[in-house]
């Protein structure tokens, strides 16, 4: 648990705990925020057609492990919401295929409509969504319930499984370049080297060395119309999705 603390990110107002857990699926470690699950589900729905932006390290096979020693503790010191991931198997032979590039992986939320509020939500007999929120009670245990009524009556720190454009807000422009440079210090300072350079089918960000920037949303290419992961040839924005505006000036 990341405690609440005000004066983080460029939204001096911005203060939540944030909860971390670990997961491994595949040949990824992930370390993710309850609504990362929840995104990560909202995604599924979609057939990962909706906006995926990540944030990809290139880090050389012998440095994965040290590269993941300093940023996993940044991206949770600055309260990185959904998740982020390293390669934790077959190291190598990810690092020489067509992912090479993307050893490490930071999530960008962006919120999209078709996510509702997100598969954490009931319709009641009225048919108003009611949210499975998660909160704090008066004695500092952790609850979560189905009720509409819960953010009005204030006695819960945030709804952890809520999806809305609302948690976007504390991530601005500035948020990223500033936590993107930290990291690209604290790897330089640690002597990591690059996997060659930026991933193919990424986009490079001027002035950074490691990291690169990618919208991974499934595309549509094939006449049986089933969505996929789009190709490196693609491009770093295969289906054409607006540039969130707290990506832009990184790009530029």
């Amino acid at each position: 648990v990341i405690p609440r603390c005000r004066g983080v990110g460029a939204d001096p107002e911005w203060h939540r705990d944030m909860y971390y857990g670990l997961l491994e699926t595949g040949d990824f470690l992930r370390v993710f925020t309850p609504r990362g699950r929840v995104y990560w589900l909202a995604q599924n729905e979609t057939d990962h057609q909706t906006a995926d932006w990540k944030f990809h390290f290139s880090i050389k096979h012998q440095d994965i492990a040290k590269a993941w020693d300093v940023l996993c503790p940044l991206f949770m010191r600055r309260r990185c919401e959904i998740g982020f991931k390293v390669v934790s198997r077959n190291q190598e032979s990810f690092c020489r295929g067509t992912q090479r590039g993307r050893e490490i992986t930071l999530y960008v939320f962006v919120y999209d409509r078709q996510y509702k509020s997100g598969p954490a939500y009931v319709v009641d007999a009225n048919g108003q969504e009611q949210y499975v929120v998660s909160y704090k009670d008066q004695h500092g245990q952790h609850i979560t319930r189905v009720t509409a009524e819960m953010r009005a009556a204030g006695d819960f720190d945030e709804c952890d499984l809520h999806l809305s454009e609302h948690f976007e807000f504390p991530y601005t422009f500035d948020y990223w370049r500033e936590l993107l440079t930290d990291a690209e210090k604290l790897l330089s300072d640690a002597h990591v080297e690059s996997n060659g350079g930026t991933a193919n089918g990424d986009l490079p960000l001027p002035g950074f060395r490691y990291v690169s920037l990618r919208n991974e949303a499934f595309i549509i290419k094939d006449t049986d119309q089933i969505p996929q992961y789009p190709p490196n040839d693609d491009g770093w924005n295969a289906a054409n999705h607006p540039i969130p505006a707290m990506l832009h000036g990184l790009i530029s």
